[in-house]
């Protein structure tokens, strides 16, 4: 008989396929796409994906057997492995941390460390410590356990030295369980037993439950809730019968013992179910010539910017566009860049797809995505799937049209861990790989998407009215150095700001206070001696947190008190300087004392639902004045905010990075086209230092192309993207001298085959993160290069520089398009 081979990737950094050997069972049944149970290493299993079925041996090493298959069909569809394999090649990582990245972790089988009792040992006979008569004796009452159990049976953070020791002397044996990390959702039921479906028994049992008025009460609701007497006749959810009645779990139980009713499970899905109201819109003829020039550019085979002003009314086109995908059976994929802009999103094509829609992005859980994924393998009415980057992802069956909304966004960019990707390029590439159509939104798009357009790569629909005769905002630039002269400054918000936000209020309109820094002061000093407290795991100052009178590290979470008294030199005058979001509220409840304010920035938004629940307080005007970072500044849709002020515009102007200007007038322009989306005129207020910046006069006139054509220029003289491509890569050391030493190597051996493409090594703005040095090497590729070939020679080179003693130690990645 002949013998079979699977080529299975792992969700380890591998490079490329494990091969295992097929056992004879199996022979036949094993397909491309299947998760495989295999063993890696001495003893860990882990749930592989099948990539290939051959006869073709390892050469270089005794193929394993598949342990078992998990599955009956391929739950990783084909154009799925094509866009994996374009990733890992693309941005220079490995096949198995794309894996990681696009599979749900809840859909990976994997085995836990478990030990056991040695059968061949006599336990009388051995001396045993105190710890090891704990673990022996707990194994007698428990056959088997996890470290984690042991860890909490010995009261320590981690058992396995204790077990190690154990394991080398034979008095336990560890072993390898596995474990299904998916875990359905059971929901509990009541229903009436048979006996007591007819009239006389169930009589009888309303005279017996006299002396149990809360067992009576939460009978009568179920007879009630369970259409009793009717063809009708159904389980009720326990918990809904609990809430109705009144009563508690032990009292249903209570029921259940006295054999009137009997309580099952069963299982129920997490996803949402949408709703439509078959809801039609109609395009204005400015948005019709738009449909049909986006139509235009398909037909072109190319990919199609839009590039419309804020409330332009670019999601009324995505939803024509959409229909149309519809009814020729196709799917669509629409990615949003913030999970904030999916509750208003979701609630808008509800009305018109309903229960066609999927939703998946990173605040779901594992078990939740894992639920989307068999959607789509297995429901083919999903027909509008949105989600953020990880979207790209999924499987789709007939994929027609990719939808990119907010294309310039940065939230689109993957930056740790690997695979460092663009969400919006990976779409590009996905759509190809379908064959499908592609657009990109945005009202401030990239350099480098306008610059395609420029160049012919992508076709280009322009939409400079905004829907229903909405007039664009009025702009007033706050010359801050004067306002702090004359005393125009009511804590950090200018008086002109101040007035507009009170008169906004009085004619019960909505306000949005933009600081692009979260937390309360972010930097602390001593007046005296000018000691800053510092993160002691990171090259970072500490921000102070009012709410949680704390000083926290953004990077790693370490906090600290604000001390009362400076460590330094004991002077009693240490001060709180600069501000966050957390300043801007505290001083906005000072000034508008009876206005509903509220605060949206990471803090705020950490649990699952909270970012709805302030979107939909802020749509149902619970909420006046929003102060936020960039969140409230991405596509959001309010109809009756009329005022917007960017409380510091220079923080974005002076940061050190090519793309600082480009970042700066895109969320200046975001925020400002929250405003006057109804039928009232915006106003836009802009606090800065720096009053003639152009950057500013681009955002106050609205006037994108003057600001690509300088931004162009610059970066084509100083060979920066779109003129070029680059490759960061970054060395990683708990030791400063050892990564600058690396680095000094590796960018050596890197200028004799690029010359002067190699820019650094040079420590970045924050060397220090964790405790762990950081130095980065920067690459630059003109177009005119080949790509690929040049990745193999960097390739080459890290793999050299990996078995070089003592670089080996230093940890190296790279990242494309680092930006």
């Amino acid at each position: 008989m002949e013998t079979f081979f699977a080529d299975v990737f792992l969700p380890l950094s591998l490079p490329k396929a494990y091969t295992y050997r097929v056992p004879q069972e199996l022979n036949g049944k094993l397909e491309r796409g299947q998760r495989v149970l295999v063993q890696f290493g001495k003893q860990k299993l882990y749930t592989g994906i099948v990539e290939k079925v051959h006869t073709v041996a390892p050469q270089n090493y005794e193929a394993k057997y598949v342990y078992e298959c998990v599955d009956t069909t391929p739950v990783v569809l084909d154009s799925q492995f094509r866009l994996w394999k374009w990733i890992a090649d693309y941005y220079m990582c490995n096949i198995g941390d794309v894996y990681n990245a696009a599979f749900p972790s809840s859909l990976r089988v994997s085995s836990e460390t478990v030990v056991t009792l040695n059968e061949t040992v006599d336990y009388n006979a051995v001396d045993l410590s105190p710890k090891e008569d704990m673990v022996i004796e707990a194994l007698h009452a428990r056959d088997r356990m996890t470290l984690n159990e042991l860890s909490k049976l010995l009261n320590v953070k981690n058992a396995y030295p204790q077990m190690r020791k154990m394991i080398k002397r034979g008095m336990i044996v560890p072993l390898e369980e596995v474990k299904d990390r998916y875990t359905p959702l059971m929901k509990s039921y009541v229903e009436f037993t048979e006996h007591y479906i007819e009239e006389g028994p169930l009589q009888e049992a309303f005279d017996t439950l006299g002396s149990a008025p809360k067992q009576l009460n939460a009978l009568m609701k179920l007879v009630e809730m369970s259409h009793w007497g009717t063809p009708q006749l159904q389980p009720v959810g326990k918990v809904a019968l609990q809430k109705a009645a009144g009563a508690t779990s032990s009292q249903i139980k209570s029921l259940e013992s006295k054999g009137i009713i009997r309580i099952f499970e069963l299982e129920e899905g997490r996803l949402p179910d949408y709703k439509s109201t078959r809801n039609n819109t109609k395009l204005s003829p400015v948005q019709e010539t738009a449909l049909q020039s986006v139509k235009k550019g398909f037909e072109q085979e190319k990919p199609v910017l839009l590039h419309g002003v804020t409330g332009s009314g670019k999601t009324e086109i995505y939803i024509e566009l959409i229909k149309s995908v519809i009814e020729e059976g196709g799917q669509t994929l629409y990615l949003l860049p913030e999970i904030a802009l999916t509750t208003q999103i979701v609630s808008r094509l509800e009305k018109h797809f309903g229960n066609q829609i999927a939703v998946y992005h990173s605040k779901f859980n594992a078990n939740e995505r894992a639920e989307v994924w068999q959607e789509l393998l297995t429901n083919p009415e999903i027909k509008v799937i949105l989600g953020a980057r990880s979207a790209v992802f999924l499987p789709f069956h007939d994929l027609r049209l990719i939808i990119v909304d907010e294309e310039h966004e940065s939230s689109y960019k993957q930056y740790d861990p690997a695979p460092r990707y663009n969400g919006r390029d990976v779409a590009v590439v996905l759509s190809l790989l379908h064959q499908s159509k592609v657009i990109l939104g945005s009202a401030t798009p990239s350099v480098e998407s306008y610059y395609n357009c420029k160049t012919s790569k992508y076709a280009l629909v322009e939409l400079f009215e905004r829907h229903k005769n909405a007039v664009m905002p009025e702009f007033s630039v706050v010359n801050m150095k004067e306002a702090y002269r004359r005393k125009e400054m009511k804590g950090h918000i200018s008086e002109s700001l101040f007035e507009a936000v009170e008169e906004a209020l009085k004619k019960e309109e909505q306000s949005i206070l933009f600081q692009n820094r979260r937390g309360y002061s972010p930097f602390t000093q001593c007046k005296t001696c000018g000691w800053t407290p510092e993160c002691t795991n990171c090259d970072v100052k500490l921000t102070y947190h009012k709410y949680l009178n704390l000083l926290k590290c953004h990077y790693c979470g370490h906090s600290s008190a604000l001390p009362k008294v400076c460590p330094a030199c004991g002077s009693h005058e240490v001060d709180l300087l600069s501000f966050g979001t957390e300043k801007i509220e505290d001083d906005a409840q000072i000034l508008f004392p009876d206005a509903e304010i509220k605060r949206m920035d990471l803090e705020t938004t950490r649990g699952k639902k909270a970012v709805q629940q302030i979107i939909t307080a802020f749509e149902d005007k619970e909420i006046d004045v929003l102060v936020g970072t960039q969140m409230i500044s991405k596509g959001l849709d309010f109809k009756d905010v009329s005022v917007a002020g960017i409380i510091s515009a220079d923080q974005m102007l002076n940061f050190q990075d090519f793309r600082a200007d480009e970042r700066a007038f895109q969320l200046m322009t975001q925020v400002a086209g929250r405003t006057g989306r109804g039928d009232k005129k915006g106003k836009v207020f802009i606090q800065t230092f720096q009053p003639d910046h152009p950057i500013i006069n681009f955002v106050k006139n609205n006037d994108y192309k003057s600001f690509y054509a300088l931004q162009v220029e610059d970066r084509q003289s100083f060979m920066y993207p779109p003129y070029c491509k680059l490759i960061r890569l970054t060395l990683q050391h708990k030791k400063k001298p050892d990564v600058k030493e690396a680095a000094d190597f590796l960018a050596r051996n890197l200028r004799k085959k690029f010359g002067r493409r190699i820019l650094g090594p040079e420590f970045p703005h924050i060397a220090r993160v964790r405790n762990t040095y950081r130095m980065n090497i920067l690459i630059k590729l003109e177009h005119a290069l080949h790509l690929g070939k040049n990745k193999k020679i960097i390739n080459d080179i890290l793999i050299s520089f990996s078995q070089t003693k003592p670089h080996n130690r230093v940890r190296v990645y790279a990242d494309v398009d680092p930006y």
